[in-house]
């Protein structure tokens, strides 16, 4: 039977808590009062035991899974922002493209509105991705059991 590991909560106050280290490989066998994970907190790092003997079969979270979370968001952003960039650059060299390309051509026009209609639109879909995208993945890594 399969028993699922639980962040405990180290202390009155703690809000949150993040994986650092696993200490223990999948497909190992762990003791009871073995450390298997460390857990790093907003003031303390600490080991967590096995409650019993048994098999870790499999890592649900990887350690540094915040870390993973941000990157991604960060290379999303710079993503984005290359490619608005090299639609600008490449778009005005063929005289066609997206965004980036519009913001060029109309700023070339003096044609401020198109400018601003342009940015305000890589503004929206970047306030899109981010609230449909990575909020519900959050909201999904939060919401799991290796939360309390």
């Amino acid at each position: 039977m399969a028993t699922e590991i639980v962040m405990p909560k180290l202390g009155l106050t703690m809000e949150s808590g993040a994986i650092s280290t696993w200490l223990v490989n999948e497909g190992e066998e762990v003791k009871k009062g073995q450390a298997l994970v460390e857990i790093a907190t907003d003031k303390v790092t600490m080991e967590v035991e096995a409650q019993a003997n048994g098999l870790l079969r499999k890592i649900l979270v990887p350690a540094g899974l915040s870390s993973i979370l941000i990157g991604l968001k960060v290379g999303w952003a710079f993503a984005w922002r290359t490619l608005i960039g090299a639609e600008l650059v490449f778009g005005a060299l063929s005289g066609t493209g997206g965004l980036g390309w519009m913001v060029y051509e109309k700023g070339e026009n003096l044609d401020t509105p198109y400018v601003f209609a342009a940015l305000f639109m890589v503004i929206v879909i970047g306030l899109i991705v981010e609230n449909l995208v990575f909020r519900n993945i959050d909201a999904l890594v939060q919401s799991r059991p290796w939360t309390f």
